[in-house]
């Protein structure tokens, strides 16, 4: 029972991951124009900070599931990385028609060869925001390592402390100027497989698997001081520079770092006690329709929220709520499922 209790709030969270990412894309390009002294501007700073723990909540969510069991080398690569690749160029496919239809009503330059190269573009090189599937596939490469790691405590933690030192920690000084030689010290090590979204890869397994639970009563605090100084930093640094700054709270900065855990270990204390509740398996539902929003909010956001001021939050909110309904309506199209969603 407990398992499944588990499951329903990493999905639940899953869900919540989803809605940020559209939020985060939706107040963006208002966040970078307006005047940093506006009252607008600094509603849309703390929004922003807030939506900004989307991705790595979504790989710390991944992380706790995939690295739960053992995957094979073969399994990784003809279930896990080839249905991401298959959902990958399906959804492009439709970025691609998208791009010939809009090229179509525009008129400019709309000619057969001009289509084929749109609709071939998009399939090769995706969108800005499909980043996120290539940074997945990459986990998934290196799973079979990290889940050895994980197996033991002192290596899990070891790991941890390294891949927080080297992506969290160290770079803070880089910053600081007189520490520039010192840096390119450190950077000469070359740690590169305790670098990056790993991090949160493997934080998810340890938060949901390793964790005492004793840790979810600072949670709250915890988020509340990171992203105070988060916001202060952050508002300081744009003042100063007159345009956005969010280095504060970068995915790899302490208080980005911080948060987002702490919103996990949030999740874990309230949802994970209630998973039999109705409303929270209601949400978890929603979770299989998370990867087609991710992949054609962006279509939405262009047309509506680009520098749409203030109020590109009900515009984002909107927007999350129409994918949704999208996909969902979508995923019931027979033969559909098995090529634009994940299994």
């Amino acid at each position: 029972m407990e398992k499944r209790r588990r499951i329903v709030w990493i999905d639940v969270i899953k869900v919540f991951s989803t809605f940020l990412i559209v939020m985060q894309h939706s107040i963006s390009s208002s966040f970078t124009s307006l005047p940093v002294e506006s009252v607008d501007w600094k509603i849309l700073n703390v929004l922003f900070m807030l939506s900004r723990m989307g991705v790595p909540i979504f790989i710390m969510c991944s992380g706790a599931g995939f690295l739960a069991r053992r995957h094979t080398i073969r399994e990784i690569w003809q279930k896990n990385i080839a249905g991401l690749v298959k959902v990958y160029i399906g959804w492009m496919a439709v970025w691609g028609i998208w791009d010939v239809i809009r090229i179509g009503i525009q008129g400019e330059n709309a000619n057969l060869r001009v289509m084929v190269n749109a609709f071939l573009k998009s399939i090769l090189f995706g969108k800005y925001h499909t980043w996120f599937l290539f940074m997945l596939l990459g986990l998934y490469a290196i799973a079979p390592f990290l889940y050895e790691i994980v197996r033991q405590k002192d290596h899990l933690v070891y790991y941890m402390l390294l891949s927080l030192l080297f992506t969290v920690i160290l770079p803070v000084f880089s910053r600081i100027e007189a520490l520039g030689r010192f840096m390119t010290v450190a950077d000469s090590i070359h740690m590169q497989f305790v670098v990056g979204y790993s991090l949160y890869f493997v934080a998810g397994y340890y938060i949901c698997n390793v964790m005492e639970e004793k840790w979810g009563k600072y949670a709250e605090a915890a988020l509340l001081v990171s992203a105070l100084v988060a916001f202060v930093l952050s508002t300081a640094a744009s003042m100063q520079t007159q345009s956005a700054n969010h280095e504060a709270y970068g995915l790899f900065s302490p208080c980005g770092f911080v948060m987002s855990v702490s919103l996990m270990l949030l999740f874990r204390k309230y949802i994970g006690v209630g998973g039999e509740k109705r409303v929270a398996n209601a949400v978890a539902s929603l979770q299989k329709y998370g990867i087609a929003v991710y992949l054609i909010h962006a279509a939405f956001v262009e047309l509506w929220a680009k520098g749409s001021g203030i109020i590109c939050v009900p515009i984002g909110i909107l927007i999350w709520a129409l994918t949704m309904g999208i996909s969902a309506v979508v995923y019931r199209i027979p033969g559909v499922r098995k090529i634009l969603y994940l299994s």
